[in-house]
Formats: C-alpha cells, structure tokens, sequence
C-alpha cells in the first residue's frame, strides 16, 4: 500500500490517517475485529516507516567525492571547537589557578 504513495507525503498521510481512524460502521466497532485488522496495519506501518530511510538512500547516487573535500572549503578562521570535559578536568584545571 504504502509503496504505492512512497513519492507522494500527502497521499502517505492521508493513508496513515484512513489506517489509523476508526470507522463510526459496527464491523470496525467490535473488538474481534479491530484487533487483528489493527495489529496487521500498525506492523504494516511500522515496516513502511523502518525501512523509508534505507529505501530513500538508495535512490540517492554516490558522490564522486567524499566529505573531506568539501571541508577543505571552510574557513576555520572564526570558529571554535569545545572539546567534551568531565568534573576531574575541570577541578585539576581550577586547583592550577594562582589564586590573587
């Protein structure tokens, strides 16, 4: 179902919300049937939904280049890296200060 709309988020969601709605008609108001009919679409969804991202790379082709070409471009010049500390860092650094 959903490979059908998988260009389409529109259509997606309004698939996702005729799934997930329940219908006012007696059939999908009686817990023997909601239960499976239920189970079967949400594992259907979440299927859909786990595997979107590995089936939109694929459509994506390679680069010929890699991400260290493009950082060759950036100019560092005006920027800063703050590299993760923990509280011994930090005590070993304060107890080095010359106190005034």
């Amino acid at each position: 179902m959903f490979n059908k709309y998988n260009n389409n988020v529109k259509k997606t969601w309004q698939l996702i919300d005729n799934i997930i709605t329940l219908k006012n008609n007696s059939k999908h108001n009686t817990p023997q049937n909601n239960r499976p009919n239920s189970k079967s679409k949400f594992e259907k969804l979440n299927v859909f939904f786990s595997n979107v991202g590995k089936t939109i790379s694929a459509k994506i082709s390679k680069s010929p280049v890699t991400y260290k070409h493009f950082l060759n471009q950036i100019n560092f010049k005006d920027s800063i890296f703050l590299a993760p500390t923990d509280e011994n860092e930090i005590n070993k650094i304060v107890r080095q200060l010359k106190m005034k």
